[in-house]
């Protein structure tokens, strides 16, 4: 009984650090500890419930087990749900193989015999707990970037290959596990037994870490495409700062003039004709001069709201920005531009969601002795959802879910040292992002 206790209890804890592992299967949703209990029921069910005669089946019903505890009680999408159902079945599997294999080649009996008494079953499946989660740790620790397995989850095309892989080695691996039932004691079937579970849990693993680089390479892909973007932009922006500059010495140049103008019409008392002119030097003022707004004292972040404020009219939402950061902050511009660029672009695609009239952004921003800070809030359609790594967005369930707030938590939490709060009021309908970022990491700043 205690036996039987203690390998209930691995499998559950095997199961648990799976879970860990494929973080992101939930969508970032809570799950309510029922589901984890119906979970773990249904599992150790599976375990249990093939007969001596269907034991090399067993892989099935607990694949089968998995697979529905994810796509209920946790919610993965049906990729998910197959690909880590398949991949929970084979780990454990493969590692029972392979010690079931041990068994026969150091005792000198058959693998069937070690599987179905209960004493050694029960052992077995506990070191098989043991060892698959200690191979997965490992396999963990060489993978290019760990954090891209939840982008690789939500990659269907990707999992739909390795499910086709997985299903492949099920069926060898049943093959193989279909000569237990004779009870075969040649030393032959032991070393073959054993290299199929030992090729099994390698090709698992193998194309688990193929996969993570994969996904990690489609997501360096995408952040330079976003970087591209943007540094068009602020080399568009800054042709028309130029531009504006230009305007700006054409006017300064002919003001003089015209003010002596103005002058020598007073002087002479043709003050109508006087005030016509300057009206007219007011006009030329307004269309070259005060025609353009400005959003901030930077020059960078100002051109990076400019093109927000230009995307947001051609959108019609209504748009507001003032974030009067220090001239001199000493945060790097290129990071003020993937910020900023991030979080307004997630805003503007919340917003085209809505009808016309309920779109807005209100960006605000400011800093004090010991921080810089911005708001960006927006409207949004009241669907938000979590991202793999748990960042709330308003954005659909895709590829790129979330990929612009994971790009900005990454730099102001763990690059810059700050802080990086995200908020969805579904009763207002509003979403809202809020940063902080240390002056230490900014540098001395100058107003």
């Amino acid at each position: 009984m205690l036996l039987s206790l203690l390998s209930a209890l691995f499998l559950l804890l095997y199961g648990a650090y799976f879970l860990r592992f494929f973080k992101g299967l939930s969508a970032g949703r809570r799950i309510a500890g029922i589901w984890y209990a119906a979970a773990a029921a249904l599992v150790l069910t599976a375990e249990r419930l093939p007969p001596p005669e269907l034991d090399p089946f067993g892989v099935l019903f607990l694949m089968a087990a998995a697979f529905f505890s994810l796509r209920v009680f946790f919610r993965a999408n049906m990729a998910q749900a197959l690909y880590c159902g398949s991949f929970f079945a084979l780990s454990l599997y493969s590692g029972r193989a392979v010690l079931s294999a041990v068994y026969t080649l150091a005792l000198g009996r058959s693998a069937a015999q070690g599987l179905l008494l209960p004493e050694t079953a029960g052992v077995i499946l506990i070191f098989s707990s043991v060892l698959s989660a200690a191979v997965l740790s490992a396999a963990k620790r060489t993978l290019a970037r760990p954090e891209s397995l939840p982008g690789l989850l939500k990659n269907r095309e990707e999992l739909r290959y390795l499910l086709a892989e997985h299903l492949l080695l099920t069926g060898l691996f049943l093959l193989a596990g279909v000569g237990r039932l004779r009870e075969p004691r040649q030393l032959w079937y032991a070393v073959l037994y054993l290299f199929s579970g030992v090729t099994t849990g390698a090709l698992v693993l193998f194309s688990l870490r193929r996969a993570a680089r994969i996904a990690a390479l489609a997501e360096y892909e995408t952040q330079a495409r976003q970087l591209r973007e943007q540094l068009e932009g602020l080399r568009l922006r800054d042709s028309a700062c130029q531009r504006d500059a230009e305007d700006l010495r054409s006017f300064r140049h002919d003001y003089r003039d015209m003010m002596a103008s103005v002058r020598r019409l007073i002087l002479s008392g043709k003050s109508g004709e006087a005030l016509r002119l300057l009206g007219e030097i007011h006009d030329a003022a307004r269309e070259t001069v005060l025609s353009r707004e400005t959003y901030s004292d930077h020059v960078v972040l100002d051109a990076v709201l400019q093109d927000t404020a230009a995307v947001c009219a051609a959108k019609q939402i209504a748009f507001s920005a003032r974030v009067p950061f220090p001239l001199k902050d000493g945060l790097a511009d290129l990071d003020k531009v993937r910020i900023f660029t991030n979080l307004t672009r997630n805003a503007v695609e919340a917003c085209e969601k809505l009808p016309a009239g309920a779109r807005y952004i209100e960006i605000t921003g400011g800093y004090n002795d010991a921080w810089l800070f911005a708001r960006i809030s927006n409207s949004y359609d009241g669907k938000a959802s979590y991202d793999g790594g748990g960042q709330q967005t308003a954005k659909g369930v895709g590829a790129s879910h979330g990929r612009g707030l994971k790009i900005v938590r990454a730099l102001v939490e763990a690059e810059l040292g700050g802080v990086l709060l995200l908020e969805a009021d579904r009763t207002k309908r509003e979403f809202r992002a809020e940063f902080s970022i240390p002056r230490r990491a900014a540098g001395p700043a100058e107003a």
